[in-house]
């Protein structure tokens, strides 16, 4: 094999190890960007579980569950904007409180960054797309 193509080879295992990071990095981002990890550094990020009591019978997640999110669903799917604040309803105070805000805050920037969306768990998340320059 060539002295090039060693190079080569190396350039692209380079390059595809670097995509790789960059990808974990984002979803790790992505994931860790709310602060809504709980105390122990797990996620909350399905829907509620259904508990059995001791009578075996389910049980519904408490009400500290509820006032802080965690293992609730907030939306069905991450959304944005005016929609987001619709469909949050009155849980837009308990996201705005899980994320370290108000809920008139959360409310202001949702109706003013279109790169801000609501995680169906109730994380914040920006989502920006790039956009290619004009053409000259």
């Amino acid at each position: 094999m060539s002295e090039s193509s060693e190079v080569r080879g190396r350039n692209i295992m380079i390059a595809v190890t670097t995509a790789a990071v960059v990808i974990v990095a984002a979803v790790a981002a992505a994931v860790g960007l709310s602060g809504s990890s709980d105390d122990d550094g797990t996620v909350a990020v399905g829907p509620a579980e259904t508990q059995t009591d001791g009578d075996g019978g389910s049980t519904t997640p408490d009400d500290q569950q509820l006032a802080t999110g965690e293992g609730v669903t907030m939306l069905p799917e991450a959304m944005s904007g005016q929609q987001a604040i619709d469909a949050l309803g009155d849980k837009l105070a308990v996201v705005a409180e899980r994320n370290n805000m108000t809920a008139e805050k959360l409310r202001k920037l949702l109706l003013t960054d279109s790169t801000l969306h609501v995680t169906p768990a109730g994380s914040l998340l920006y989502v920006d797309t790039m956009t290619p320059p004009p053409s000259e």
